[in-house]
């Protein structure tokens, strides 16, 4: 729970809300030198490492330079990678959770390399996970990921109209069922 926490999208969240996620956590290890993600691919998990470490990388694009030729190809420059470490306590995937909150369309690319370097133990929260919780907890979801207070208040509104509204139509339920059992004579439901 303590590493969900430090996920800036997560840091909010109502304690019911990331208690269900812990629930919904995979352990998953990755032995030495094993591709977890690459650049490009959809990103159908979240990482939250436990155990070992993990590199993130990617390559600057040749595409972004104006040079065609073979030299500029294999110039310093052109071999650059931008390398992150992640260690135990730390995240991958992030944007999985941007992807969760408005709707739930195609998933997010993952943006770099991520391979393990020595056996790595981790908790994977999958896209399908995610989708399920925020279903039963859209309300909490919203207001969380929500920076525009306007847009909070109307979402405070309509969650309140739909509570009458169930409530309401419970309460009609329960009477009509209480009229039928004196007119019949019989429990009903």
């Amino acid at each position: 729970m303590k590493t969900l926490k430090t996920v800036p999208m997560l840091k909010n969240l109502d304690e019911k809300v990331l208690i269900m996620m812990c629930d919904y956590l995979k352990p998953v290890v990755y032995n030495e030198n094993s591709f977890v993600f690459r650049m490009g691919d959809p990103l159908d998990c979240m990482l939250f490492i436990v155990e070992g470490t993990m590199w993130t990388y990617y390559s600057p694009s040749t595409s972004d330079t104006d040079t065609t030729s073979e030299a500029a190809a294999t110039s310093p420059s052109s071999i650059l990678m931008t390398t992150k470490a992640l260690r135990k306590g730390e995240f991958y995937g992030e944007e999985l959770l941007k992807w969760g909150s408005p709707t739930f369309t195609t998933l997010p690319i993952s943006t770099r390399h991520v391979r393990s370097q020595r056996k790595v133990e981790a908790f994977a929260l999958m896209a399908d996970d995610l989708a399920t919780i925020v279903s039963k907890c859209q309300l909490q979801w919203d207001l969380n990921n929500c920076d525009n207070p306007q847009e909070m208040k109307i979402m405070a509104v309509s969650s309140i109209t739909k509570a009458i509204r169930r409530f309401r139509t419970s309460r009609h339920r329960s009477t009509t069922e209480r009229l039928l059992e004196e007119v019949i004579g019989e429990k009903v439901g």
